[in-house]
């Protein structure tokens, strides 16, 4: 239930974080039950949400773990899910502030829930830092990922193929042909 009271949507309205996405891109536990609600958001049953921080942040942890063409390949995929992609408005970046300072979340989490609030919508996450938020929001919680122990067991095995030279600094030029410009396309 949120602050206002207010039960999600009857046919299920849902937000996305990051954690959520990611199990769903990766196949990883919790792939199911997200797939389950981009098929009704497909069937327009519902409507399943994602904040733009939480894309960056996603997007990221791809990018980190295997590298741009990770992201690239990940970014593909997210264009074609029935998302609806909400940006940062000040209404929703004072209610992620006040949602970051009462529950100390971080990242992409506040924006999340202050999303999850506003649309009266269930927050979709894995993510145990949400259980502070239990008593103001709808969860639904998947199985706990393996994500990140994944991802980081990714990376330890590609980075004995990689040298740490080959990835692009953040001072190298947008020109590069390896650097991810989020469209899909190389940058120029």
């Amino acid at each position: 239930m949120s602050a206002t009271g207010r039960q999600p949507h009857k046919h299920g309205r849902y937000v996305l974080d990051s954690s959520a996405l990611a199990a769903y891109i990766s196949g990883d536990q919790g792939f199911n039950e997200v797939s389950e609600m981009l098929d009704a958001a497909r069937a327009k049953r519902t409507a399943v949400y994602l904040t733009m921080f939480g894309l960056s942040e996603l997007l990221s942890e791809q990018e980190r773990a295997g590298g741009a063409s990770a992201a690239e390949s990940a970014w593909a995929r997210i264009q074609s899910l029935p998302l609806k992609f909400t940006d940062v408005d000040r209404t929703l970046a004072i209610a992620a502030a006040h949602i970051k300072a009462c529950y100390h979340l971080q990242g992409a989490d506040p924006f999340a829930a202050a999303l999850a609030e506003r649309q009266h919508a269930a927050l979709v996450t894995s993510n145990v830092e949400y259980r502070k938020l239990e008593k103001l929001l709808t969860i639904k919680w998947l199985p706990k990922r393996l994500g990140r122990r994944t991802l980081s067991k990714r990376k330890a095995s590609t980075s004995a193929s990689r040298t740490r030279s080959s990835a692009p600094s953040p001072r190298q030029s947008s020109s590069s042909s390896s650097a991810f410009d989020g469209t899909g396309q190389a940058a120029d």
